[in-house]
């Protein structure tokens, strides 16, 4: 220890900074990589940027001061020299002349609060603190404590309870489809089981409801009382502005308590997906889900379908194309087709992946065609320009189709490929949608020679 403060004592400040950085640099790559195995919460991270922050001023000023008060090596006057070799005692003048000397040596003595052992100290103090917050979150998490205390540990619900799904209310063109993604989303939790379709038009054929009428929360709740079911979940996605605030809670059946009530803002539509993803997110941690299983499960892929099998299907073949296994791929979106016939975007994918085959493929476009007034608007238009691509071949028309959505949706990446291709098709007039296409998803646009030009 002690040479390591000798060591520290003998740096620069600027060298002192550029350890300090590295180190930082490195203790948050670690911790970062802790939050995702292990299973943290994500404000970890933020919480070690934030002592590390706190340290950084200290060990400037430390380096600074303790530099200033290193040993001071001076040369001394010759007539300070010549009497102490005489062996005679300095004069006035003499003295006077060493005293600023003096006055630097006494200056430059080094700080009793800024010192590397304080330093040192004030880490490992700053260490023991992350590790002793980390380890009272999850105590608390667990024994279902305070807030961090999870449903499941406090007992309020049991671990894989099944619940309802309400039909979300609010804006009428968002809610059908937040309330089907909400459901992808939850269904992939181990800690509740969302009861399924078939599930609730039982339940609602004995209440003598029509099973196609819209389950609101008052409904939800009357049909989970019946079943003996705890819980349901509801949700709202209101219009403010040109933005969206969605909100999902869980709700006591009996007593239309809310055990949770989450927000989340979309700046406009094109977000709102993704505030879905992170409300159910929150949820599942709220609930009691581990946080690994949470970011370890894979994303489904936001797409109109009542089947959630033929959804896992066609969000594993979209992973298959991407990694370049194309049968593989073709195979999946036949698969989902088959579990759900009316699934419209399997169809038009399943088009774009037929290019051995050009029955097949205007066969697959023209059905997508056929389903477009059941998808949303991104949904619709890339299916009509799809449809005139392989089919009418109307070039203007597909372009006009993809300028649309793009007016929605400026960096879709998949309508900024497509329309390039059009362009491309009608000659040397692909440009600004090549390009910005290229950055969005590089090596699957006409810009680039090296790739392969392929539809999306």
């Amino acid at each position: 220890m002690k040479q390591l403060f000798q060591e520290a004592h003998k740096r620069s400040l600027w060298q002192v900074l550029g350890i300090y950085m590295a180190g930082s640099w490195v203790v948050l790559q670690v911790v970062d990589q802790l939050t995702e195995s292990a299973g943290l919460p994500e404000w970890v991270p933020s919480f070690a940027l934030v002592l590390l922050l706190i340290g950084l001023p200290i060990v400037v000023a430390t380096a600074f001061l303790q530099h200033r008060g290193g040993p001071v090596v001076a040369d001394q006057p010759a007539s300070l020299a010549d009497d102490e070799s005489s062996g005679s005692a300095p004069t006035d003048s003499v003295q006077a002349e060493v005293a600023p000397f003096v006055a630097t040596v006494t200056d430059s003595t080094p700080h009793k609060l800024f010192t590397w052992r304080n330093a040192i100290v004030g880490g490992v103090a700053a260490a023991v603190l992350f590790a002793v917050v980390m380890g009272g979150w999850a105590y608390a998490r667990n024994e279902g404590i305070g807030g961090a205390g999870t449903l499941v540990a406090k007992g309020v619900i049991d671990d894989g309870e099944k619940v309802i799904l309400a039909d979300f209310s609010g804006d009428s063109t968002m809610a059908e489809v937040a309330t089907m993604a909400f459901r992808v989303d939850l269904s992939q939790s181990p800690t509740i089981n969302v009861a399924d379709l078939n599930f609730l038009r039982t339940v609602l054929e004995r209440m003598e409801v029509d099973p196609d009428s819209r389950l609101d929360e008052e409904l939800a709740r009357e049909a989970a009382i019946r079943e003996g079911l705890k819980a349901i979940v509801a949700g709202d996605v209101a219009r403010a502005g040109g933005s969206y605030v969605v909100s999902a809670r869980l709700v006591a059946a009996e007593s239309g308590e809310e055990l949770i009530n989450l927000r989340e803002t979309a700046a406009d539509s094109s977000m709102v997906m993704e505030s879905i993803d992170q409300l159910s997110r929150r949820m599942r941690e709220r609930l009691g889900e581990s946080l690994g299983s949470i970011r370890a499960s894979a994303p489904l892929d936001k797409a109109t379908t009542t089947s959630l099998e033929a959804l896992r299907k066609y969000s594993q073949a979209l992973r298959a194309i991407d990694g370049g296994d194309h049968d593989l791929g073709k195979g999946l979106l036949r698969e989902a087709v088959e579990l759900d016939p009316e699934f419209a975007m399997a169809w038009r994918k399943l088009a774009v992946e037929e290019f051995d085959d050009p029955n097949a493929r205007k066969e697959a476009a023209t059905r997508a065609y056929e389903l477009r007034d059941l998808l949303t608007d991104r949904e619709r238009y890339m299916t009509i320009g799809t449809y005139h691509g392989y089919v009418t071949n109307d070039n203007d028309a597909a372009i006009t189709a993809y300028r649309t959505l793009l007016d929605q949706y400026p960096d879709d990446g998949w309508a900024l490929n497509n329309v390039a291709l059009q362009y491309f098709a009608q000659g040397p007039r692909v440009c600004t949608f090549s390009v910005r296409a290229t950055r969005l998803m590089p090596c699957s646009i006409v810009s680039s020679r090296r790739c392969r030009t392929t539809r999306l």
